[in-house]
C-alpha cells in the first residue's frame, strides 16, 4: 500500500473546513482504533507519525470522500 502523506494532508486541511480535530479523532476511535488529537496535530505539521497513524487517517479520509461525495486529490 502506498499512501502519499501531502495529498492526505491536503485532504485532512479540507476536511477540517467542516469538521474540528476532536471530531475528527473522535470518528476514528468509534469505528474501533486508539488515536489521539495529538497524532492528527503531529501529521499535519509534518512530524513523523507512525504507519499505523497514516493508516487510519488514511481510512478515515477514503470513507470521508465516499460518504459526503468530496472531490479526491
Amino acid at each position: 500500500m502506498y499512501i502519499n502523506d501531502e495529498d492526505l494532508r491536503k485532504q485532512i486541511y479540507k476536511l477540517l473546513l467542516t469538521r474540528t480535530r476532536n471530531q475528527i479523532v473522535e470518528d476514528i476511535k468509534q469505528s474501533g482504533a486508539k488515536m489521539h488529537h495529538f497524532q492528527v496535530n503531529n501529521f499535519l505539521k509534518g512530524k513523523d507519525v507512525t504507519l499505523s497513524t497514516l493508516h487510519k487517517l488514511d481510512k478515515y479520509v477514503s470513507r470521508e470522500i465516499y460518504l459526503n461525495g468530496l472531490e479526491p486529490l
